[in-house]
């Protein structure tokens, strides 16, 4: 049997947050409306990047989920996307719905 060795970053994704979801849920949740928001936006990962003052693989890591985002980068980012830092995790499926 293969031991699993895991960071405690990565292994502590699972825990739930108190809510029924999980870091990795909200993480997942964010980068899908992140992604969503810039491709509605007309903006490359680049252009976004660029806006926010952030590299381009950042982006591509945030909406990918690989990388946490500091309470400044989401508010680069929604600075850059001309919303509030609270859409930024909505549900995309249910924001594009809506309107």
């Amino acid at each position: 049997m293969t031991a699993v060795r895991c960071r405690p970053t990565v292994c502590a994704m699972a825990e739930p947050t108190g809510t029924g979801q999980t870091i990795e849920d909200l993480r997942a949740r964010r980068a899908a409306a992140i992604k969503a928001k810039r491709e509605a936006a007309g903006l490359s990962q680049r252009g976004l990047a660029m806006l926010a003052g952030i590299t381009n693989s950042t982006v591509a890591d945030i909406e990918k989920g690989l990388q946490s985002v500091s309470d400044q980068t989401l508010v680069a980012l929604a600075g850059a996307l001309n919303c509030e830092v609270h859409e930024l995790f909505a549900d995309p499926l249910v924001t594009k719905e809506a309107s």
